[in-house]
């Protein structure tokens, strides 16, 4: 699969080696590189519109939703430079790009990134200030950061792969998803007293109704994990999978 971009921007700088490997196995070689953030193809922009740029063959996700909106907010609200730099999986850590600054592994972090440099929040001064002290970990010139825009630290896949499989095998979790019984009672465990005082059950047993929209609503905030709700969310942020016109 080879995407067409109108031109292939370079990084900035590059640095060290690293290595990645995804839950099945796949381990590719990566190099350590500064790119400026808007350089990188995402396959969303900072609004969540496509990027025609980007083969959407390539996004195994569905960035359009409620759900990505508020995991990438939150992302930008509570930024840890720490959690986008080293890390042995290709699921984590600072993006995977390929040659032609096409993300292949995380596109939330890096559009959340963007979005933190344009909007000039706080988390994005203190990534660039986290760069600038840790360069020499990477291999990096620190005054090259300094100079730079909007850095953005990447490993640059320099392994051939199947590109889609790669991709695939990239944004798969590593912990194994529970059973419903399980992810119930894990539920229950976590919801509040106040929380259960909004659910309402009507005289035929019907829970989807218009008397239980707040407690559905504060359900998929307080005990859903962000990572969790574009599972149980649609695109107009409303349950997933079932019928829920009454609501």
């Amino acid at each position: 699969l080879q995407p067409t971009p109108t031109a292939v921007s370079r990084p900035v700088a590059t640095g060290g080696r690293s290595t990645a490997a995804t839950e099945r196995g796949t381990e590719v070689d990566t190099e350590w590189a500064i790119v400026e953030a808007r350089d990188l193809i995402t396959s969303h922009d900072v609004t969540l519109r496509p990027d025609p740029r980007f083969p959407q063959e390539l996004q195994p996700r569905d960035r359009s939703r409620v759900a990505s909106e508020l995991q990438i907010t939150r992302m930008v609200n509570q930024l840890r430079p720490d959690f986008l730099t080293e890390s042995p999986k290709a699921s984590e850590g600072a993006p995977i790009v390929g040659p032609d600054m096409i993300v292949e592994s995380g596109n939330a972090r890096s559009i959340a990134l963007k979005r933190a440099y344009e909007q000039g929040a706080p988390t994005a001064e203190q990534y660039r200030q986290y760069l600038i002290q840790n360069a020499d970990r990477f291999g990096l010139d620190p005054e090259v950061i300094r100079q730079t825009e909007a850095p953005v630290l990447v490993r640059v896949r320099r392994t051939g792969v199947d590109r889609r499989q790669f991709v695939i095998e990239a944004n798969e979790g590593a912990v194994a998803a529970m059973s419903a019984t399980e992810q119930a009672m894990a539920d229950a465990e976590r919801m509040s007293e106040g929380l259960m005082s909004l659910f309402q059950v009507g005289d035929d047993g019907e829970i989807l109704t218009r008397a239980n929209r707040e407690f559905v609503s504060r359900f998929a905030q307080e005990i859903v994990s962000p990572a969790d709700r574009g599972r149980i969310l649609d695109e107009r942020g409303k349950l997933n999978h079932i019928e829920v016109i009454s609501i």
